[in-house]
């Protein structure tokens, strides 16, 4: 064999070791991803922060004994009071930022049967709400709809106490990763064993979760 052909030979196996070498090496920019266990872990602050402002909007309403006054009033009247009205409520996230709802809600309110009742409907924005999993920081920005219902009777809650969210946001994170996600979940809190349980979807991922709720 000539000295040439030796040589183009061994060029040819060092262009292969070389293109071997490089198609090992990861290409593009590396995953910016929400981990499944972060993705867990803001789709359960979502439902708990929509769950605080609705239970703050449930008290605020009228109680079943202040409202037997005002039905008292309808010439004796006992049906029902019924009371539409908008809201805003404020919740500031663990490391800063802050989360926006506003709304209608309708009151419902039977002396006969001691039932309180609200179904509520609206939208929240979420302003540079940050929260730590773990080690990682992550801050978000984005909006969404909801709506649900609570009801109790003599002052215990009545059946499955449910909830609904739909939205996206943007997201960045301390160690350096960003991007955009989207959700849709539905919460339903069940008194006969105080367990929450929220399902759904939250950034591609399938949600599961249950937590315990003594309120």
């Amino acid at each position: 064999m000539s000295f040439e052909k030796m040589q183009t030979g061994a060029s040819l196996a060092a262009l292969v070791v070389l293109m071997t070498a490089c198609s090992d090496t990861p290409a593009g920019p590396a995953d910016t991803a929400l981990s499944a266990a972060e993705a867990s872990f803001l789709a359960e602050a979502a439902d708990v922060t929509l769950d605080g402002i609705l239970g703050a909007e449930f008290l605020a309403a009228p109680s079943v004994s202040a409202s037997a006054t005002v039905a008292a009033g309808l010439a004796g009247s006992a049906a029902p009071v019924v009371t539409e009205v908008s809201f805003m409520r404020t919740r500031t996230c663990e490391l800063g930022g802050e989360i926006v709802a506003t709304g209608t809600a309708v009151h419902t309110i039977d002396r006969e049967i001691g039932l309180k009742e609200l179904s509520f409907e609206g939208t929240k924005s979420i302003t540079a709400c940050s929260r730590l999993h773990g080690d990682v920081e992550i801050t978000i920005d984005g909006s969404a709809e909801f709506d649900g219902s609570r009801r109790k009777i003599d002052g215990q809650w009545d059946g499955i106490q449910e909830s609904n969210q739909k939205g996206a946001f943007s997201y960045v994170t301390s160690d350096g990763r960003d991007g955009e996600c989207s959700f849709d979940l539905h919460s339903a809190f069940d008194p006969s064993t105080r367990i929450v349980t929220v399902t759904g979807e939250f950034c591609g991922r399938e949600v599961f979760k249950e937590r315990r709720r003594d309120g």
